[in-house]
């Protein structure tokens, strides 16, 4: 006899199976750039045809639904960032898989942060690739997260610590731990922060040498080029072990024609009781786009002879607004100045003349963020500073 009828235990069972259980399993890619458009396949269960699918906030195109399978189009042009990947239905049923995308950047970005007195720089490859050369003093580390956020990086792949002054290096204890942390080694006289660095850090330390050079990704590289005195010629100059300053590890980012060259405080010929390393190491030193002022703009770096050698077009400048030590000092810009480099600093500097500071006096044409300095770099032939476009010539 046929059953005319299901009962209520049925209908629900029946029910439960032919719309499944909403579940996003992976996602195909993982990344892409943000300059094309890239198909996502994303894999599941419970999907139906009346599904949506957002990336983060970003509505995707639907290309097709079938067996398990979403297939959408991510959109040229958004941020870079790492995203969720959610598929809703029409039932109000969602599935969300949390960081299943990442939106990559074509271009080469740093952010020289504004960390008070001291140096941080962020630097984000175009493969996505999260770096940080020097992390600045204790209490940098939200400014540098702010920094990473505001750039959509969560993680970060390597530091480096040009030197053990706390200015340069402290907040490395107060960011994500990195995959690898370049320094120089041992020091002659280690400080409780650098034993605390020591300890956290642990197996991720790695020693560089002068000509090691680091493949970022995206045709971006870092290159070692002063280490401790060691220089990349094989030359060396004898400094103090005792001294940082002058052990200061220097490097140059580069990406294409664009090169970014920085050292921590290395010292130069103005330096008094310290060893000269700039006029040694500019007998070899490329021309760059952008120095990254030794010392936060102290007499004891960045001799007339060094800017000369290095040809910079643009100048960075990291000290804290009425600092105790006059940075950046009068002669330094001067020097920047009669070069014809332009200045970018992350604060005005002396606002409030002690009887040990004057009012620090920007040379024209100067430009003063009052926070951090973004450089964008694509090609390497052409760049951006704080919005401000450049040529690898150095005309604006």
């Amino acid at each position: 006899m046929r059953r005319a009828a299901f009962n209520t235990l049925e209908l629900f069972l029946i029910g439960a199976i032919a719309c499944g259980t909403l579940a996003v399993d992976s996602v195909a890619p993982t990344s892409g750039l943000n300059t094309q458009a890239t198909q996502l396949s994303i894999r599941g269960s419970g999907f139906e045809s009346s599904a949506t699918v957002k990336l983060g906030e970003t509505t995707l195109a639907i290309v097709s639904v079938a067996n398990g399978e979403i297939r959408a189009t991510v959109p040229a042009g958004l941020d870079a960032g790492l995203f969720d990947v959610t598929v809703n239905l029409a039932s109000t049923k969602s599935a969300r898989l949390t960081n299943a995308y990442r939106v990559v950047s074509s271009s080469l970005r740093i952010v020289a942060v504004d960390v008070g007195q001291g140096d941080a720089t962020l630097v984000i490859s175009p493969t996505g690739s999260v770096g940080v050369i020097d992390q600045g003093r204790p209490g940098s580390g939200a400014k540098i997260q702010a920094a990473m956020t505001r750039l959509g990086a969560t993680t970060i792949d390597w530091i480096l610590v040009t030197h053990y002054d706390s200015d340069h290096f402290a907040g490395a204890l107060e960011i994500p731990l990195p995959t690898i942390a370049y320094d120089r080694g041992e020091p002659a006289q280690g400080t409780a922060t650098y034993q605390n660095y020591k300890t956290t850090m642990g197996s991720r330390r790695r020693t560089v040498s002068p000509g090691d050079v680091f493949d970022l990704g995206g045709g971006t590289a870092l290159t070692v080029v002063a280490v401790g005195g060691r220089l990349l010629d094989g030359g060396v100059v004898a400094t103090s072990s005792t001294e940082e300053n002058e052990n200061s590890i220097g490097v140059v980012l580069s990406h294409g024609k664009f090169r970014m060259f920085q050292a921590g405080d290395l010292t130069g010929p103005t330096a008094q009781g310290e060893t000269d390393v700039e006029t040694a190491l500019g007998l070899f030193v490329p021309d760059v786009d952008i120095y990254h002022v030794s010392h936060h703009g102290s007499t004891t770096s960045s001799s007339d002879t060094f800017i000369r050698k290095l040809k910079p077009e643009v100048a960075l400048i990291s000290a804290g607004l009425d600092n105790s030590y006059c940075h950046p000092a009068p002669s330094v810009l001067n020097r920047l100045s009669n070069e014809g480099v332009t200045v970018y600093a992350t604060t005005a500097g002396i606002v409030t003349p002690d009887a040990g500071c004057a009012v620090t006096s920007f040379p024209a044409g100067s430009r003063v963020l009052n926070g951090d300095i973004d450089i964008t770099t694509v090609t390497g032939d052409t760049y951006t500073v704080a919005g401000d476009p450049r040529n690898d010539d150095g005309a604006p």
